[in-house]
């Protein structure tokens, strides 16, 4: 229901206010029309680069998609610039793009996280280290295993 609301009210001409509103739903898919949406109604890259921070590891990827299209591709740079200055749930979300970035220099800024006191950032950095060298870097899996919250040990599996 959500969603189809969120299609006609973006096929109407709407206002910034109603694209800021759709773009911060709960609803990953809801999101991902007000992506879409710029995609098709904007040449600029500047309404895209929100959803690099998304929580929705979609949307990011989507996101990264369309903005290399548009010429933008410094996409662990922001990601470096957000893991600086974040905390909690950005944090993470900063961790996660580092290790969707597949750069190499982001693995030494990961690992600086997998001791963090905040689940949601553990598990993040335990999934980007993973990403960013599956071989290379045995210990922050064994630490992670025995994680006392059960979501960062799964994430280590």
């Amino acid at each position: 229901m959500r969603i189809e609301a969120a299609r006609s009210v973006l096929c109407d001409s709407p206002s910034v206010e109603t694209l800021e509103l759709l773009g911060a739903s709960r609803l990953a898919a809801v999101r991902r029309l007000v992506l879409w949406y710029f995609v098709a109604h904007s040449e600029k890259p500047e309404p895209l680069l929100p959803f690099l921070h998304d929580s929705a590891v979609g949307l990011r990827a989507e996101s990264r998609f369309y903005l290399r299209r548009r010429g933008v591709d410094n996409f662990a740079d922001r990601y470096f610039l957000a893991a600086e200055s974040a905390q909690g749930r950005k944090l993470a979300i900063a961790i996660a793009g580092l290790g969707e970035t597949a750069d190499p220099a982001a693995l030494e800024v990961v690992a600086r996280h997998i001791a963090s006191e905040k689940t949601p950032v553990r598990c993040a950095a335990v999934v980007a280290i993973d990403r960013l060298s599956p071989l290379q870097t045995l210990e922050p899996f064994l630490v992670a295993l025995s994680d006392p919250r059960v979501s960062v040990s799964n994430a280590a599996h």
